[in-house]
């Protein structure tokens, strides 16, 4: 499905521990773009004290938070 404009999406880290080390000012979201079979970036904008990430979706895929130093 593709959508007629962007979207926002939210990804929660609420009951889960990061890493040692990760701040969740680290935290940016990727998408698995499949014809190419790699995850690209999309960033997000990060809420730490409500502890989820936005960002703009065109349509579904799989998203992923990832941790980039």
């Amino acid at each position: 499905m593709v959508f007629n404009y962007s979207q926002v999406a939210r990804i929660s880290w609420a009951e889960c521990v990061l890493p040692e080390g990760v701040q969740p000012e680290d935290l940016t979201v990727w998408y698995y773009h499949e014809e190419i079979d790699e995850y690209e970036y999309i960033g997000g904008t990060v809420y730490p004290e409500l502890q989820y990430i936005e960002y703009p979706i065109d349509h579904f895929s799989r998203y992923v938070i990832a941790y980039q130093p």
